[in-house]
């Protein structure tokens, strides 16, 4: 097997969860890291045995010794960091969001495409093993006719107000582009992208959104999705897939591992049946 050969640009938490995940995988050789100063691209490099290591993206952009480029810079830094590299012939594999505007993502789709070169946003909930299954289970009619999605991804930190980047706005933050994505995710994965309205209820501070709730309708369905995600109100991380004969509950929906499988049986004094299944991701997946 030809493996494809992986610089990483960026050295905290979510490059080291990508740095563990590459070295489990029979495809992947991890062989590059750039840091904006060389020292921590050197500390990240020792601690996770690359051998090449960049004080600059720029540098790794050029390197010819990489075929793509995994980014996990702060999110202000994805489109700017995907440009670089895009312009460098590599295929970039880049951390949700890849943008953080409509204008911005425009614009590295256009360039992908212009330059014939890969792009692809790094949204692992889509290819865990449990999420495959519902798809399957779905896709089979199990619970009829697919009617109503809803994620809810909401967490409580407001005693980091004033400390965590997801507070301020210069630096990309608010619930939507951390958390809220993983909702619109399972709608689009469920329900698809014809999209023919959105309606948002918005609590937002100093112009970053704290609770944001979304309704999406459908061009071409009367299906409904609904998308909760917060960073000062906790809620259960819960997916839900509703259809006409029954629907799929899945705690922890972004990184899957079980979900229930609730039937409607009116026949039998309307006890619902449930089937619950436990798929377990591989250590390459594990976050």
């Amino acid at each position: 097997m030809k493996k494809i050969r992986w610089g990483i640009i960026g050295t905290g938490g979510i490059a080291t969860k990508f740095a563990n995940a590459a070295k489990n995988a029979d495809g992947a050789e991890l062989v590059a890291v750039a840091s904006r100063t060389i020292e921590k691209a050197n500390e990240f490099a020792d601690i996770n045995g690359i051998e090449k290591r960049f004080g600059s993206y720029a540098e790794l952009a050029d390197f010819d010794g990489v075929d793509a480029i995994y980014i996990g810079v702060p999110h202000p830094y994805h489109a700017p960091s995907t440009k670089l590299c895009l312009n460098a012939g590599k295929a970039v594999l880049c951390e949700k969001p890849i943008a953080t505007t409509a204008k911005e993502f425009a614009e590295v789709k256009k360039l992908a495409e212009e330059k014939g070169v890969f792009l692809m946003e790094a949204l692992w909930s889509r290819f865990v093993p449990a999420m495959k299954e519902i798809q399957r289970l779905v896709a089979d009619g199990v619970i009829g006719e697919v009617r109503e999605v809803s994620g809810a991804f909401c967490y409580n930190i407001e005693d980091r107000r004033g400390i965590s980047r997801m507070f301020k706005n210069e630096e990309a933050g608010g619930a939507l582009l951390d958390v809220g994505i993983y909702g619109l995710n399972l709608a689009a994965m469920f329900l698809g992208t014809d999209i023919k309205e959105i309606k948002t209820a918005i609590y937002a501070n100093n112009g970053v959104d704290e609770r944001t709730n979304i309704f999406l309708t459908y061009n071409d369905s009367d299906a409904i999705a609904h998308v909760s995600s917060a960073t000062t109100l906790k809620k259960p991380t819960l997916g839900v897939i509703y259809g006409s004969r029954g629907r799929i509950c899945i705690p922890g929906f972004c990184g899957a591992q079980k979900f229930d499988v609730i039937k409607n049986t009116p026949e039998t004094d309307y006890q619902d049946v449930v089937e619950s299944y436990e798929i377990k991701s591989s250590k390459v997946m594990d976050r």
